[in-house]
This record gives C-alpha cells, sequence and structure tokens, in this order.
C-alpha cells in the first residue's frame, strides 16, 4: 500500500484475513492520491462506492 493517509479502504478487512499488508507511505502515493480527491472528487467519490 502507498497511501494510508488519503486512503484506507479494506486494509483492516484485509489483515483480519490474514494477509500482510506493507505500507509505504510514499510520499509520491500520498500526493497523487490528494490530488485525485482534489480535481476529481466525482471520481474518487465512485472508486470508493460513494458515488
Amino acid at each position: 500500500m502507498g497511501d494510508s493517509v488519503n486512503a484506507q479502504g479494506g486494509v483492516n478487512w484485509l489483515r483480519e484475513q490474514g494477509i500482510d499488508i506493507v505500507d509505504l507511505h510514499s510520499q509520491e502515493c500520498i500526493d497523487m492520491i490528494a490530488e485525485f480527491q482534489r480535481i476529481r472528487p466525482d471520481l474518487w467519490k465512485e472508486c470508493i462506492g460513494e458515488a
């Protein structure tokens, strides 16, 4: 996982299923997702199932 700051969907569920999650905490990913959320909130909401 590259960005657990802006996008956390499913991480806890995956861990509960016994899947190891590595959080890279990539600043590049964090910035990219934040920019996407800012310029296309409609698509972001669709991606996370809120549309």
